[in-house]
């Protein structure tokens, strides 16, 4: 069964893919999503530790922080969704392959 050829994987394509109906831009959207509670909680835990759940971090920080984790988690997605492509193209489970990879960069 001969593959069928899909669009070049770029940063651009990837993210334009998320405002789209594809089969993946649901589960990216998701994925970013998700992060930002995650961020959230996990920075709070982090202060309250730190303070004796005295203090609460400042706003300024929790926005850059949520910024960096939106940016992390982009460039992890995009990282990825070239990852996989080559390796399905080489022949590869990329299951098994791309998540060593994908680990290793976040």
């Amino acid at each position: 069964m001969p593959m069928r050829q899909e669009e070049p994987v770029t940063p651009r394509a990837t993210f334009s893919g998320l405002l789209t109906e594809n089969r993946h831009s649901r589960n990216a959207r998701v994925l970013i999503a998700i992060a930002v509670p995650g961020a959230l909680c996990f920075v709070t835990l982090i202060g309250h530790v730190q303070s004796g759940g005295q203090a609460l971090p400042q706003p300024l920080f929790l926005l850059m922080y949520v910024v960096a984790t939106l940016a992390q988690v982009s460039v992890l997605l995009v990282c990825a969704h070239a990852i996989v492509s080559k390796l399905w193209c080489e022949g590869f489970n990329p299951d098994n392959a791309a998540i060593p990879y994908v680990t290793s960069l976040g």
